[in-house]
């Protein structure tokens, strides 16, 4: 089974597959198959919402990132 481990969100296409670390220095893993079905679960929420309120993928995607980085910040104990 191969593991991927996550640690500082890094998502440029040099970088793929992520390597995402926790900010406590914890290390989480996520294999392979789960890793796809995350991502194309959050692909196909996207475009279904997209394609249902006729937005533009861009801002959605958009949304997303914000919505990403708050949680992040959550997580850290920065944001309430």
């Amino acid at each position: 089974m191969i593991l991927q481990t996550y640690q500082t969100v890094c998502l440029t296409p040099a970088s793929f597959p992520p390597k995402l670390y926790s900010m406590t220095n914890s290390k989480y893993t996520l294999d392979r198959e789960l890793h796809a079905d995350l991502v194309g679960l959050v692909e196909d929420s996207v475009a279904q919402f997209c394609q249902d309120n006729m937005i533009s993928g861009e801002l959605a995607w958009l949304v997303t990132q914000c919505l990403a980085t708050a949680k992040v910040e959550q997580f850290k104990g920065y944001v309430k």
